[in-house]
């Protein structure tokens, strides 16, 4: 099923459209930290707008801002953030490609292939995603959802939602977080 993808025009060139994105939930736990309800109703709104490389950009070894110009330069495949909303314990947003910036990019040509074969439901198997943010951490153990969990996020600001076609995320479609069908 491929209702949630479409395309559409914008500026005069030609974009994917992918709606019902799920980047974050209430109260995961994601490398070894809890991401409360509370701070994520604090700071989702954050995303609206913000760039989704592919997938967490590093320059020289190092995790950097998507905004760094070597990352924009190295990781950049047309991919942004739009209309984030919170849905129950969700945060959904849609997402934009710009299809001309990703085909001239080998990681964008492979997303547009893996968005294709969504379409034409030859592989339906979820795309991940994980956000990059600044957060503060308070050292508190503890267990959400099944998980431990030694420090919780505070003070969260969105950098990037990194779109990863050959890894999984920290939270996973299991647990509700990336791009697949609406209806999952």
């Amino acid at each position: 099923n491929a209702s949630n993808i479409s395309t559409t025009t914008i500026d005069g060139a030609d974009h994917y459209v992918i709606r019902g994105v799920v980047p974050i939930v209430d109260d995961i736990v994601m490398n070894g930290g809890l991401y409360p309800a509370e701070e994520i109703n604090n700071s989702y709104k954050s995303m609206e707008g913000k760039l989704m490389p592919l997938p967490h950009p590093k320059v020289d070894g190092k995790f950097v801002s998507a905004n760094d110009p070597r990352a924009v330069n190295k990781y950049h495949v047309g991919a942004w953030a739009e209309n984030v909303s919170k849905a129950a314990d969700k945060v959904v947003m849609d997402v934009y490609v710009n299809k001309a910036i990703a085909e001239a990019k080998p990681d964008g040509k492979r997303l547009i292939e893996r968005l294709d074969g969504m379409i034409a439901n030859t592989n339906t198997d979820p795309i991940h995603v994980s956000t990059g943010l600044l957060t503060n951490k308070e050292t508190k153990s503890g267990k959400s959802k099944g998980k431990k969990h030694s420090w919780i996020a505070r003070n969260m600001r969105f950098d990037h939602i990194a779109i990863l076609l050959d890894e999984p995320g920290a939270g996973t479609p299991d647990e509700g977080v990336g791009m697949f069908e609406i209806g999952r």
